[in-house]
């Protein structure tokens, strides 16, 4: 049995490194695995098979440009990604004609595939969902809890109230419903996702399977915390709170949340520190709360040590699918703060490995913060982070799911 994986890249990105460690951990179980890239094939090991001309990759470059430019002619109200894969390839023909038995799709986006590309493919398909784009309009995901167009249908009346121009979430949603006439096997890693895709006009009668990313568990596990805090210089005795892409302008990652949160616990008199990643060079004299920048990190290695240093990661996001930066944290028995929305209910079990907040509520963030760097409640914390990752997440246990649904299909 082979595998064709479909992933526009294979480090950039959440879905991208899903991607990349399923197809390693596929590949240590014997299952061959070509992943076809925007940037060439690659084997299960990372070994590069095939790449790509610079004229293809400019070819890359000018549908990108070409996508956002037809999207411009919408404007929806909705902040996220949207991708109209309008622009044909002959990547469907190249998977045909593969010895590979069936196609595992993930993030395809970027006009690496379009809608009807994926309709031409006649391998058997296992789509390995990262977002709710393949049940949705243009749009990756859903603007609030009130748009509901994915599950009614997109039709004239039922577009949002912020919604000017054309209605390119109609037009890329009718496409699929034309082209997608063969149900595909469906997989989420998480409940969230997979109640959606269930709930959808476009998949709700195809079959959908639950299976989490995988997590490397031998980079990602516990380190002696001493150790990782020399490495980053921090203090031995300080409670330590680390978020990621600080100051970003992306409001889904909840900046604001984070420092409004961190902002109240200082005034309460709690001497927790912030560790900001990806915040190095950046000026954050306005905001009320202690704090340490980093750039971003070099590699895994960093970052697992980095999880090890800290205390407790605030993740705050208004809508993630599976956080990597969430499970990657519990891996390494470090408990995570976040609210109860979205993907996040599935990764962090509420005061058994971290703390879930009500939506969108700071106050109750700080709370959680708080009550989970509290020296009674964070050993049990981390203890169960740990046996939770190894025992749900691990690239052995995945693997096995996948194989097994892969033979299912065969």
């Amino acid at each position: 049995m082979k595998i064709a994986m479909v992933t526009y890249g294979r480090e950039a990105g959440g879905a991208a490194r899903a991607a990349s460690r399923l197809a390693t951990a596929l590949h240590d179980v014997a299952t061959p695995v070509d992943m076809y890239t925007a940037d060439g094939i690659f084997s299960g090991s990372g070994e590069r098979i095939e790449g790509i001309s610079s004229s293809t990759r400019l070819a890359w470059k000018l549908k990108s440009k070409a996508a956002s430019s037809l999207m411009r002619l919408q404007r929806s109200g909705n902040p996220t990604l949207h991708s109209p894969a309008f622009l044909s390839n002959n990547l469907a023909e190249r998977l045909n004609r593969s010895d590979a038995d069936i196609v595992n799709l993930h993030w395809v986006a970027g006009e690496l595939m379009s809608i009807e590309d994926i309709g031409r493919i006649s391998k058997p398909i296992v789509w390995t969902m990262h977002d709710s784009w393949a049940f949705s309009g243009s749009e990756h995901h859903q603007a609030d809890d009130g748009d509901c167009r994915f599950s009614e249908g997109y039709h004239a009346s039922n577009k949002g109230p912020r919604h000017r121009g054309a209605d390119l979430d109609r037009w890329v949603w009718a496409r699929k419903r034309r082209a997608w006439l063969r149900p595909m096997n469906i997989v989420t890693p998480g409940e969230w996702l997979a109640s959606r895709a269930a709930r959808s006009a476009l998949m709700k009668s195809w079959p959908i399977s639950v299976i989490p990313n995988p997590i490397p568990l031998k980079i990602y596990r516990p380190r002696a915390k001493l150790f990782a805090r020399a490495r980053f210089r921090l203090d031995a005795g300080t409670p330590y709170v680390m978020f990621s892409a600080a100051g970003s302008s992306n409001e889904n990652k909840g900046w604001a949340y984070f420092a409004q949160a961190m902002t109240l616990l200082k005034r309460q008199g709690n001497a927790a520190v912030a560790v900001l990643l990806g915040g190095g060079g950046r000026d954050f004299s306005d905001y009320d709360f202690p704090h340490i920048a980093f750039d971003s990190l070099n590699g895994d290695e960093d970052m697992s040590l980095l999880y090890s240093a800290v205390d407790a990661v605030c993740v705050p996001s208004r809508v993630e699918t599976f956080p990597q930066m969430a499970t990657e944290a519990l891996a390494c028995a470090t408990p995570v703060v976040a609210f109860r929305s979205s993907g996040l209910k599935d990764v962090v079990s509420h005061r058994e490995t971290g703390f879930l907040a009500s939506p969108f509520e700071c106050e109750e963030l700080a709370n959680g913060i708080a009550w989970t760097l509290e020296p009674r409640n964070l050993p049990i914390l981390s203890r169960n982070a740990e046996r939770f990752a190894a025992r749900e997440w691990s690239e052995s246990v995945i693997a096995s799911q996948y194989h097994s649904l892969f033979e299912s299909l065969l």
